[in-house]
């Protein structure tokens, strides 16, 4: 929730090439985020939050944490190694 001009949730819509489109996808595979569990990850309750929601084929996968300022934020988490993978994914 932004509070930005009253808004709710500030999303971003942009349209790439099918060749971006892809090397998304091989990022995405190749970062091993799908095997990343987040129920260690900080909690958002009602502070700032960071999302990320990923659809390729089948799968369909949806993270949430309190937002991540600093790598020490990832370091001193309860689950350092799958939180690095989301932070710089």
């Amino acid at each position: 929730n932004s509070q930005y001009r009253r808004d709710s949730d500030i999303r971003k819509e942009v349209f790439v090439s099918p060749a971006v489109v892809e090397e998304t996808r091989r990022i995405v595979r190749e970062s091993g985020i799908t095997k990343v569990d987040d129920s260690n990850w900080m909690d958002p309750k009602g502070g700032r939050r960071q999302e990320l929601e990923i659809k390729i084929g089948n799968e369909h996968i949806a993270f949430t944490c309190a937002e991540v300022v600093s790598l020490m934020d990832v370091q001193t988490s309860n689950d350092p190694e799958g939180l690095t993978t989301f932070y710089y994914l």
